[in-house]
């Protein structure tokens, strides 16, 4: 078990997708392949310079899955950046679909303004009826609109409360959709 949360602790550390100085200061975004070097050298030097492969990492959601992202009320922890490098994580309704996931939020909110300032974020989904069955993604959003985004809320009202409306939107507010491509996903369970 040391090994499968040394596995999930090493491949989903912000640190490792965005180069940051001892103060958590941002330094730079590095390349997707030069994140997935610094990580793979930090597991390595973390298990005294041996490779272990743990679960499956891979940017495809395995068939297995799928289930608990198309058919289940299942919700995704999203994790974004603040803008002095800490993480934040929200519950998030999603879909998923056409290979993306796709979050709703309004204008505004501190995960929408976060998503704006960068592209990198990560999602925790825990199947509910199995919390040992879960899927870890790190992924960048690859598309931001506000068009469809208030039909989009009202079908996940409709997903996860069985309700035909938003019931929760508020005056004047704007809805956006952020479409995330998963750059590699890691499955246990």
């Amino acid at each position: 078990m040391a090994g499968a949360s040394l596995a999930m602790t090493s491949g989903a550390g912000w640190a490792d997708a965005l180069a940051c100085d001892d103060v958590g200061g941002l330094r730079s975004q590095p390349s997707v392949a030069s994140a997935e070097k610094v990580r793979t050298a930090r597991a390595r030097r973390h298990m005294g310079g041996k490779t272990a492969i743990v679960g499956r990492m891979t940017a495809n959601i395995p068939d297995k899955f799928l289930p608990l992202l198309t058919e289940k009320k299942a919700l995704a922890h999203l994790a974004t950046i603040m803008p002095d490098g800490s993480p934040q994580v929200t519950p998030v309704w999603f879909f998923y679909r056409n290979g993306r996931f796709e979050v709703n939020t309004a204008r505004g909110r501190v995960k929408d303004r976060n998503m704006s300032s960068n592209a990198l974020v990560a999602l925790s989904i825990v199947d509910p009826e199995n919390p040992y069955a879960h899927i870890a993604v790190r992924g960048k959003i690859v598309k931001v609109t506000e068009e469809g985004a208030d039909a989009s809320i009202d079908a996940l009202a409709l997903k996860y409360m069985g309700q035909e409306k938003y019931p929760f939107r508020r005056p004047g507010e704007v809805r956006v959709l952020y479409e995330i491509e998963p750059l590699s996903v890691a499955a246990m369970g």
